[in-house]
């Protein structure tokens, strides 16, 4: 009777090794699960503070960038209005101009009216007639002596 329970002990004794065997093997991968996802954890907020960076940076690349349409309106508007001063104040703050450049295209819209207030904003801008560097306006067709830049301009004047 001693050897049975002493067997018996024995195999509740080998029992609960084998179970505290197993849970140190669960807690051991539940360790490996736990730095594999701190691990992860940590390359997504290195990526995500990388596309932050990235972000910001394009931000400040493109806070220069103005809409084509916006400067569209503005300019229609400012010749519509006859120039008033209110809509250059709006142009020049938007298009970061000078206040020379702004008192350049005031003065020149003064001088001239109707068509000639065209003319007048396409001669005082100081960017290149296209964003190709200017290709448009050093382009001279066949038979003119003009660029294409300028008979563009002529064919706005008269339209």
């Amino acid at each position: 009777r001693a050897r049975g329970e002493a067997a018996a002990m024995s195999e509740k004794v080998a029992l609960q090794k084998r179970e505290a065997d197993q849970a140190r093997e669960e807690q051991q991968e539940s360790f490996r699960e736990v730095i594999r996802l701190r691990q992860e954890n940590l390359k997504l907020r290195q990526g995500v503070e990388d596309l932050i960076q990235q972000q910001t940076r394009a931000s400040d690349e493109n806070q220069h960038l103005i809409d084509r349409r916006i400067v569209h309106k503005l300019l229609r508007t400012y010749l519509e209005k006859r120039c008033t001063p209110e809509v250059l104040e709006v142009m020049a703050s938007m298009l970061g101009f000078t206040a020379e450049e702004k008192q350049s295209v005031g003065d020149a819209a003064a001088k001239v009216g109707g068509k000639g207030v065209v003319r007048a904003v396409a001669n005082v801008a100081t960017a290149p007639l296209s964003l190709a560097g200017g290709v448009i306006g050093e382009a001279k067709v066949p038979e003119s002596e003009a660029s294409l830049g300028e008979l563009w301009i002529n064919f706005l004047t008269d339209e």
